[in-house]
């Protein structure tokens, strides 16, 4: 604080303060926090009394957003055929023979949902049993079981199969291309030309087949024999029949046989056979023996080869497609 000079020119002694009985000075440093601790007082005042501050709130986890999957765009789907059948039908018939008091006996395998009044044939398969065994032969091994498959899976063309039984005397050959194959085909929609029509057999039935197929190339273009029992003197007769085709096309053919069959010996003579007339075919050798436990196992391969050389083409409408 500047000293005020008075006019004698000596500082003039600053006055001293009254104390007043009863009071205690008090430092100056102790009454400035203490009119600061007032002056904070009064303006907290003013403010009100202070509401309690809430408690803060626990917080809450979000709710989970699920991950968004890619929906894939709706596939197409075929046009439904109307067709509700799992299951072909197999129906057993009789029919009279002109030279012979016995009726021939035979089964017959239709695809599911097969068409009698269709425009379009179906592809037919004539399947022939073996020694002492009847027309349900190949039924029992599930051959209309493995139809119904490679049907459904679209791995062959819808079909038909006939089972005919044969008889002590009966020579098949006439039997099948005179009387049950026009007979089958001026009322069901099936077979109408050699490349819709196929013939195999086992053991007898297989010999039955070779037989009827390559005496006639121009009602079958397949002949499958499984494990086949050649019918004598057939084997001695096969070049001619070749030679008699004259420049037509050879049934495609198909041998396979067990490798613990009894009948390999012939099947191997039969073999060197087909090569010395030059007739190609396709030939498997397996373990097995000649049973059902040999043959049931290779239906459906059996099945695909026949199903193979149908021509596509005209099989169009034939049937529910695959």
């Amino acid at each position: 604080m500047a000293t005020r000079i008075h006019a004698t020119g000596a500082p003039r002694r600053p006055a001293r303060p009254r104390r007043r009985r009863g009071f205690v000075p008090m430092p100056s440093t102790t009454f400035r926090a203490l009119a600061s601790i007032l002056a904070l007082t009064a303006l907290t005042g003013c403010a009100g009394v202070p509401s309690p501050r809430p408690a803060a709130a626990t917080p809450t986890a979000p709710a989970p957003v699920s991950t968004p999957t890619a929906v894939p765009p709706p596939t197409a789907t075929s046009t439904p055929t109307g067709c509700s059948e799992t299951e072909g039908q197999v129906t057993s018939h009789e029919i009279p023979l002109p030279d012979d008091p016995r009726p021939l006996a035979y089964q017959l395998y239709l695809p599911p949902c097969f068409d009698p009044r269709s425009a379009v044939r179906y592809p037919s398969l004539y399947l022939l049993h073996g020694l002492a065994q009847t027309e349900a032969a190949w039924i029992q091994l599930g051959v209309a079981a493995a139809a119904d498959d490679l049907i459904l899976a679209g791995e062959a063309p819808p079909f038909a199969i006939v089972l005919p039984g044969e008889r002590t005397g009966f020579d098949m050959l006439p039997i099948i291309t005179k009387t049950l194959l026009p007979d089958l085909e001026s009322s069901l929609p099936i077979g109408g030309a050699a490349d819709l029509r196929a013939i195999g057999g086992i053991s007898r039935g297989a010999g039955w087949a070779l037989r009827i197929g390559a005496q006639r190339p121009d009602l079958f273009s397949a002949i499958g024999m499984h494990s086949p029992a050649v019918i004598s003197p057939d084997l001695y007769l096969l070049p001619d029949w070749v030679r008699a085709v004259k420049g037509a096309s050879l049934p495609r053919l198909w041998l396979d046989i067990g490798f613990d069959d009894t009948l390999l010996p012939e099947a191997l003579e039969l073999r060197q056979a087909l090569e010395k007339a030059r007739w190609p075919y396709v030939s498997t050798i397996e373990r097995g023996e000649h049973s059902s436990a040999y043959w049931s196992p290779r239906l459906h391969a059996y099945l695909r080869w026949y199903a193979a050389g149908w021509p596509a083409a005209t099989l169009a409408g034939a049937g529910p497609p695959p």
